[in-house]
């Protein structure tokens, strides 16, 4: 009988010394006294693979709502109609279209925006219609605004099948459709690096190539784009070297050949350098994918010519 009784003891004590550690487990699911740290189950806002960086739109706006024109970065914030703004005294007719923009001037230059000659609202019976303004046409360097454009119609309009065209008979024309969901991206510039090495009397990178509408302070002409060329140069010789892209670079498409419009390369590349860092911007035809920098071979200085090949995306308009 003794025997059997100190059987059952042990069998519950057994019992409750695993019930206790069961609770012990269930209620303790983290050392909080560990050197680690607690992982979030849920990835904290801007952070993790899918974070990016780069130009900040305004806020509750998408990237796709934003343009270039004349290297200013302008955005469509918003669109309303009424028969009066209180702010507005040059608009006249039955209801007034107000196209509300936000206005960035990233350059170390003025920028002329003459939005009664460059923008005109297009609706949806096809008639163009010029708009009365409140900012000055000037956007200095640096600037940020907000400002609107006012349209006088006759009758309300449905905007969702209005387009805001920006640009003149003359320009690269970009029709900006006012609806919602517009989708921009055709107009916004884009990059490529192509990393290529040219030896050209110093050693060059083709360290990245850039399409875009518009470049300092210009926008490109009908059927037309920029390209945009940044190249860097190391020189390991004992002597300058005067690139004078006006006269040695080029820039061959599928159907012309361009001397540059422009460039921030220095007048000389210092002996014993590296990194010179600068740009040469292009207007070539719009739909020409295929290109070529073209360093022209220069004899008496015993120069030959060096090329780089790269391709970038046809930007449709």
């Amino acid at each position: 009988m003794k025997l059997r009784l100190s059987y059952g003891r042990i069998i519950v004590l057994l019992g409750i010394l695993s019930l206790v550690l069961a609770l012990s487990a269930c209620g303790s699911t983290q050392d909080v006294n560990s050197d680690q740290p607690i992982v979030p189950t849920k990835p904290t806002s801007g952070q993790g693979s899918t974070a990016s960086q780069g130009s900040t739109p305004v806020a509750g706006q998408a990237p796709t709502s934003t343009f270039s024109y004349k290297s200013a970065i302008i955005t469509i914030v918003s669109t309303d109609q009424q028969k009066q703004f209180k702010d507005d005294d040059q608009s006249s007719g039955s209801m007034v279209v107000r196209v509300n923009i936000h206005e960035q001037n990233p350059t170390e230059q003025s920028v002329y925006v003459t939005y009664d000659q460059s923008a005109r609202l297009i609706l949806p019976d096809g008639r163009s219609i010029a708009p009365a303004t409140k900012a000055s046409s000037v956007i200095e360097p640096g600037i940020v605004r907000n400002s609107w454009l006012d349209f006088s119609v006759d009758s309300q309009q449905d905007l969702n099948k209005s387009i805001l065209r920006i640009g003149t008979e003359n320009e690269h024309q970009m029709n900006i459709s006012l609806a919602s969901n517009r989708d921009l991206t055709k107009y916004q510039a884009r990059s490529i690096t192509p990393n290529t090495k040219v030896q050209y009397g110093v050693n060059w990178t083709v360290a990245k190539v850039t399409t875009s509408l518009s470049a300092d302070g210009e926008q490109a002409s009908t059927g037309n784009r920029y390209i945009i060329v940044t190249l860097q140069a190391n020189n390991a010789t004992e002597a300058d070297f005067y690139p004078t892209p006006s006269e040695n670079i080029r820039l061959k498409s599928n159907t012309a050949v361009q001397a540059p419009k422009s460039t921030t390369l220095p007048g000389s590349i210092a002996a014993h350098s590296n990194g010179t860092t600068g740009t040469v911007t292009f207007l070539v035809p719009e739909n020409d994918s295929n290109l070529q920098l073209q360093f022209l071979a220069q004899p008496k200085e015993g120069i030959n010519a060096a090329y780089a090949n790269f391709q970038i995306w046809v930007q449709v308009a």
